[in-house]
């Protein structure tokens, strides 16, 4: 079957898989393309101060506007623009280019040449945010509200954030800290992750994806950024996975994920099995 070079999905995300960069020294490269538009949430009727209810967590009113309501001032133009611009740039430097896949069946497809050496590429995972001003170009819209100074909290999810969003919240599980920024742990929500213990059985007991053991079951969980901390592992990658699959590269459990650069092999070496993680000197 044939690779595809691009495939959209409405109110998900995009995906293009490009073999052109491939060279003794460079990869495919799959890329992911989310587009959001941000909607400023301000008090009703022009008014300079008002109230917005947070996500609640509670089994009789989860979700989005069924928390506590917390106390929210209007947004100025300086400051949207300010935190609008840091939004994107933090999310885009943390997500694009932290993974690489390497294929673990026989696969040809991507191969090519580079002076008369066939070479079999890895891929590498790139991501391409977008903060569009247009809500028809965008997969999702997010809705952020501007919390008045008397507020320290507000429960936030994919959807709906707060001003805050984009600054570390220290937390504490099982006696160690840690530090992350919410709106890089909701942008993983968007690409289709779910939180870091979400499938632990202290999780399924609390019955409330929103409690405190579907983000730390054990220290690894807590530090991913799908936890409480900051830190990716191979999980992380399971949206390029699914997209590689999509765009024709057999299954995604056939792509494991590596976190650091790995270079193209030449065919003796995939047979080998082995691993180019330094840069080769190949003249």
């Amino acid at each position: 079957m044939p690779l595809k070079g691009s495939i959209v999905h409405p109110g998900r995300w995009d995906s293009e898989l490009n073999p052109i960069p491939c060279d003794r020294y460079n990869n495919t490269e799959l890329t992911i393309f989310l587009r959001v538009f941000l909607q400023q949430a301000n008090p009703a009727s022009g008014a300079g101060e008002g109230t917005a209810r947070e996500w609640g967590t509670d089994l009789t009113g989860s979700g989005a506007g069924h928390g506590t309501a917390r106390k929210i001032v209007r947004w100025s133009t300086d400051a949207w623009n300010r935190w609008r611009g840091r939004y994107q740039r933090e999310i885009q430097n943390f997500w694009n280019g932290r993974f690489w896949l390497i294929a673990t069946h026989a696969f040809s497809e991507l191969d090519f040449k580079d002076q008369g050496v066939t070479y079999r590429p890895n891929v590498w995972c790139r991501f391409n945010f977008e903060v569009t001003d247009k809500v028809a170009n965008a997969h999702t819209t997010i809705s952020v509200v501007r919390l008045h100074p008397s507020e320290s909290f507000f429960r936030s999810d994919s959807a709906h954030y707060d001003d805050r969003d984009i600054e570390y919240d220290n937390s504490t599980h099982a006696s160690k800290a840690y530090r992350q920024r919410a709106h890089l742990h909701e942008m993983g929500h968007l690409l289709g992750l779910d939180h870091a213990a979400a499938t632990s059985a202290a999780c399924k007991a609390a019955g409330n994806i929103g409690a405190e053991p579907c983000y730390c079951a054990t220290a690894d969980d807590c530090s991913n950024v799908m936890g409480a901390g900051e830190k990716v592992r191979a999980s992380n990658a399971s949206p390029w996975q699914r997209a590689i699959e999509e765009h024709g590269g057999g299954a995604a459990l056939n792509w494991i994920v590596a976190l650091r650069r790995h270079y193209p092999r030449t065919l003796e070496q995939v047979r080998t099995g082995r691993q180019i993680t330094a840069k080769p000197n190949r003249g």
